[in-house]
């Protein structure tokens, strides 16, 4: 009679994988699942020879990234897409497109992309030079279909969300960015996951990252001019986070502010008030190198731009979150930028250094 032979790690990973198929529940669970399970199992069976080998298999298990439940189903799903990407493409704009075939299977791709390791959809997508990727792309920026495009959006946030910088950095090489700007100019809900896109691409970090020279002609002051005023059309962080990221990926190539961003306030700051106020509450909410160099360029723009952009309450509290976090902050570099934007805060006549502004200025740590 034929016997298995015992492979511990194997039998694991079939383990776990066959709770992950059952279950639907995200990977990391579906490997706490079974210790738990193991643990109940254990006075049961620890006499046996195997048990301890089983138990260490348990507790040293990693997905096996080219194998695994979740890599087989990604493949069957995205070759699925892919061949709908492709159809598209031929049909065109025909009346024969199957737009809720491919929504339905782009939410079951995004699915299991939230709920595997990071690892297994970066390899897919990433296969062939990221020719997966790429035709999506050309699907998003062919397709006439609103509920399709914000699909293709939604699986463009999810991949960045979940696959980090690599997708970010693939991104940024392409025409994305500029076939995003004419959705963000839209009024029927698309505008909103463009300019979260946009913002989200921005994010990525890298000594080796630059933005594409053609990029800065379709993100310019024109766009920031319109942006600024209908900040509300989008969700508010968003709009923010794109001027932020993008800002500082421009400033470390030019070495200088991007006029693009700031031009718009020194032209028109009444028009900038709602975007000021959403920069002061999520600065105090949390501090960015990118948002500290950013909100520096603001103060830079001087006290008869400030007085017409932010209201001098908001600034006096501006002045003692710049003072808490140049205190308290554990980044070296976002206290040294607090502490920068308050000394410059203060050499306008808005706000006076109180008892606890004063204290930061006298105890800044330089370490």
């Amino acid at each position: 009679m034929y016997t298995a032979k015992f492979s511990p790690d194997h039998l694991i990973s079939e383990c776990v994988d066959r709770i992950r198929a059952v279950t639907d529940a995200p990977l990391a669970h579906c490997d706490i699942a079974l210790q738990t399970v193991l643990q109940v199992l254990k006075p049961h069976l620890s006499d046996s020879s195997c048990w301890n080998l089983l138990e260490q298999s348990s507790q040293n298990y990693q997905v096996d990234i080219a194998t695994c439940h979740d890599r087989k189903v990604l493949e069957t799903c995205s070759s699925a897409l892919y061949g709908i990407f492709q159809e598209k493409q031929e049909l065109s704009y025909s009346a024969e497109q199957d737009d809720e075939a491919i929504c339905t299977q782009l939410v079951s791709f995004c699915d299991v992309v939230k709920k595997t390791d990071y690892r297994i959809p970066l390899a897919v997508i990433s296969a062939n030079h990221w020719d997966w990727l790429g035709q999506l792309l050309i699907v998003l920026q062919t397709d006439q279909n609103d509920a399709v495009r914000e699909q293709l959006l939604i699986t463009l946030k999810i991949l960045m969300e979940n696959c980090g910088d690599p997708v970010k950095k693939y991104l940024l090489d392409t025409q994305l960015a500029i076939s995003l700007v004419p959705l963000t100019q839209k009024s029927n809900g698309i505008q909103i996951p463009a300019l979260k896109i946009l913002a989200l691409m921005y994010t990525v970090v890298g000594d080796d990252v630059a933005v594409p020279l053609e990029q800065m002609d379709h993100l310019n002051t024109e766009f920031f001019r319109r942006l600024y005023p209908h900040i509300n059309d989008y969700d508010k962080v968003d709009v923010l986070e794109l001027c932020t990221n993008f800002g500082g990926l421009i400033e470390s190539q030019q070495d200088s502010a991007p006029f693009s961003l700031f031009e718009p306030m020194r032209d028109d700051p009444y028009s900038c008030a709602e975007f000021g106020i959403v920069l002061i509450q999520e600065t105090n909410r949390k501090c960015t190198a990118r948002r500290l160099k950013f909100l520096y360029h603001v103060i830079e723009l001087g006290e008869p731009i400030l007085t017409k952009m932010f209201y001098e309450n908001d600034l006096k509290v501006l002045a003692h979150v710049l003072a808490r976090e140049s205190i308290n902050h554990d980044d070296r570099e976002v206290r040294q930028l607090c502490l920068c934007s308050l000394r410059l805060l203060l050499s306008t006549d808005i706000v006076n250094a109180d008892e606890d502004i004063q204290y930061a200025l006298d105890n800044f740590d330089e370490n």
